[in-house]
């Protein structure tokens, strides 16, 4: 997103609260979980609980890094 300057001061192009925080929320990332369905596959998958809390992580960090 380019930014928009809708005033000069002393010759500097500034924007506006309003318009720097419309920028920012549009960089920000929603974060995804995991799904009904996920969370029951990963339930069902008889794993330790140290290979499950490693699997649902490595599976969070690859779904949010898009």
């Amino acid at each position: 997103m380019k930014p928009k300057h809708t005033r000069i001061i002393d010759g500097i192009p500034c924007m506006t609260v309003a318009e720097h925080k419309e920028i920012v929320a549009s960089l920000r990332r929603q974060w995804v979980g995991l799904s009904v369905n996920e969370a029951r596959d990963f339930y069902e998958s008889k794993l330790s609980r140290a290979e499950l809390i490693n699997k649902i992580d490595e599976f969070l960090e690859e779904k949010n890094s898009g």
